[in-house]
């Protein structure tokens, strides 16, 4: 899940910043591909050697130390919080399931 969710905060930081789409839509649109993402990876496995994520992950790294506070972390960190409630839920919901009486 993390190679499709950190690479999300910086085009929805410049949806949202640059183009002008309301933070709603931006995250209906982040969260639509957060959760495609997992999905679509039972059906693309990745192969990929220590290297291969040097080279993927450094770029991103230097673009993203690159931007002001505002156009990345804001919305990684907004996009963040809607994962961690949605893990709490789920949580939730796995709990009552667990305690149900067997028969």
């Amino acid at each position: 899940m993390n190679i499709m969710y950190m690479p999300l905060a910086l085009p929805s930081g410049l949806m949202v910043y640059k183009i002008g789409l309301p933070v709603k839509v931006a995250t209906q649109i982040a969260l639509a591909l957060m959760t495609g993402g997992p999905i679509y990876s039972f059906y693309a496995l990745i192969y990929a050697t220590y290297e291969f994520w040097v080279i993927v992950y450094t770029p991103y790294s230097f673009i993203a130390a690159s931007f002001p506070v505002w156009y990345l972390l804001q919305l990684k960190d907004h996009l963040n919080a809607w994962m961690l409630w949605a893990f709490v839920a789920l949580s939730v919901m796995a709990l009552g399931e667990y305690q149900k009486p067997v028969g």
